[in-house]
């Protein structure tokens, strides 16, 4: 180890041409990089919000999630749901797969949940 490091000491045009050559290949790098202001990226989610008013965490659960997780239980290309009951709140993620049309699978969510007639008023 020694030795090549006194070799880069003895040769200091050949340590200039290495370092000349990391920043020409940091410059290229940095042009050709691919940048935007606004990038584009696709959501493969769905989210699904309830509020009731005045409600305690556990009646939230036990009223809206439960019931809404079950209308989606069998929905095809599911990937997971998750849900949060906090107080007057439901807030429930319902995921995709990558390949799968957003916008079907938003309908689907959709009339699944506006199907669930036994939502407190």
């Amino acid at each position: 180890m020694r030795n090549f490091i006194g070799w880069w000491v003895h040769n200091p045009v050949a340590a200039n041409l290495l370092m000349l050559g990391i920043l020409l290949a940091g410059v290229l790098g940095f042009v050709s990089m691919e940048r935007e202001a606004f990038p584009r990226f696709e959501v493969h989610q769905v989210e699904i919000e309830v509020t009731w008013p005045g409600a305690a965490p556990q009646e939230v659960e036990e009223q809206i999630v439960v019931r809404i997780e079950e209308s989606l239980d069998d929905l095809d290309n599911v990937k997971r749901v998750s849900s949060t009951a906090s107080e007057g709140l439901a807030r429930l993620e319902v995921s995709t797969w990558p390949d799968v049309d957003l916008d079907p699978f938003l309908n689907d969510v959709k009339n699944r949940v506006d199907a669930v007639t036994a939502l407190p008023r």
